[in-house]
């Protein structure tokens, strides 16, 4: 299993889930012409990443279940924030399935695929508190967010 992958891809997947993580809490918020926006980057990044990970060997189910991992997440964090407790169940069901399909795959190793997962989360949680006025729990999760980012190019040693 791999244990790292490109800068690239990297960086590919931090654009995901910052767009998704933003067109949500924008949706969320009623900023309709941002949501609109950040909708466009998700969809450009996401193919961004599917050719990308295809020059690195990863398979399409592993990609797509990534891709939508990081969009579920956004929308279960979003929804959360902002009272829709029937849909962010939903979503966090979904996002549940779709990282637990990219941990059966044993292509990328758990550790590797925790920290795209919790990268792409904790930037929802950025997001979404900082539409709803929530500054100090926006912080927390930026923070979280940049620390797995970082971790995805070099892992902590043990």
């Amino acid at each position: 299993m791999r244990n790292v992958v490109s800068e690239d891809l990297r960086n590919i997947w931090e654009r995901m889930s910052r767009s998704a993580a933003w067109h949500c809490a924008n949706e969320r918020a009623c900023i309709h012409g941002d949501a609109a926006r950040d909708l466009n980057e998700w969809g450009t990044a996401s193919e961004e990443a599917r050719l990308a990970g295809e020059r690195e060997d990863l398979s399409p189910e592993t990609l797509t279940n990534i891709r939508w991992g990081i969009w579920n997440g956004a929308w279960h964090t979003a929804n959360r924030i902002y009272g829709n407790q029937g849909d962010a169940q939903q979503d966090l069901d979904r996002w549940t399935r779709h990282w637990q399909a990219v941990h059966d795959d044993q292509v990328l190793n758990s550790a590797l695929i925790d920290d795209v997962r919790w990268m792409a989360w904790n930037f929802a949680e950025w997001a979404s508190n900082v539409r709803k006025g929530s500054q100090f729990w926006a912080d927390q999760g930026y923070t979280r967010a940049v620390c797995h980012a970082g971790y995805i190019l070099q892992p902590p040693s043990l």
